[in-house]
């Protein structure tokens, strides 16, 4: 499980890193963490690398981007990582809310809430939802967050990811949604067509459009239920992660 910690406090990313290591000690989990102390750097790492969990300042001083705006960055490609913002103040709850954080820490209280903040996340991580495909004769392995959608092409199947990546593997799509469906993240949209609700922009009458841009037809006589079922998840998440931020700050 991938870690990021990311605070211009060399002496914060110390005490993260070695609570981190005693944490994952004792549950028994794999636990890599990288460090970053500027906020830049960071960003630059999201385009080749996932976090299951990131644990961001609010405040860097002296550097062109704050934690809301990295946060805004790592929801751009990566809409379900456990988002934990360090701060030293609650009056910044609210910015925690509008980049979807899962909770946040006060600083001068780190070390006692980590361990409580972090069993929450590791109850929710999708870690263990991947697909298993073999595409150009490889086994890969994509994480269900990263897939946008998926359509039939004759006997073969396209992926496509949250960086534009398309992946063609030979499988039927009835396969492909019983995969799918241990996540409740998916709709089918149309005959072949399945997308990721995370990443929908809009549903009209007779389209779906993508966050990516890409428009997908509706089947019009079921539009208005796909529609329905949609705005209910979303509303459904946006429920589950104020309730997540609201248990954290209360601990």
């Amino acid at each position: 499980m991938k870690i990021a910690v990311v605070d211009d406090d060399k002496q914060m990313l110390e005490t993260a890193g070695r609570m981190l290591d005693a944490y994952g000690e004792d549950h028994g989990l794999s636990l890599e963490c990288c460090f970053y102390q500027q906020v830049e750097e960071y960003i630059r790492s999201l385009s080749r690398t996932r976090y299951a969990v990131v644990l961001m300042d609010v405040n860097f001083i002296g550097q062109e981007k704050n934690g809301v705006e990295a946060a805004k960055e790592l929801r751009k490609v990566d809409p379900e990582c456990i988002l934990i913002f360090l701060t030293d103040s609650e009056g910044h709850m609210p910015d925690a809310f509008s980049v979807h954080a899962f909770s946040y820490i006060l600083k001068d209280r780190f070390e006692e809430l980590l361990d409580p903040v972090m069993d929450d996340a590791v109850r929710l991580l999708p870690t263990a939802k991947t697909l298993t495909i073999s595409s150009s004769r490889q086994a890969l392995q994509i994480y269900y967050s990263d897939i946008l959608y998926g359509c039939t092409d004759g006997h073969y199947i396209i992926l496509t990811d949250v960086r534009g990546k398309e992946w063609r593997t030979r499988m039927t799509f009835a396969d492909l949604t019983k995969k799918l469906s241990v996540d409740d993240g998916f709709l089918i949209i149309n005959k072949g067509i399945v997308v990721n609700m995370n990443q929908i922009s809009a549903i009209r009458k007779k389209d779906c459009v993508m966050n990516d841009g890409k428009i997908f037809p509706v089947r019009v006589r079921d539009s208005s239920s796909i529609a329905q079922i949609w705005r209910n998840y979303m509303f459904d998440s946006i429920r589950r992660e104020q309730r997540g931020a609201q248990k954290g700050s209360e601990e």
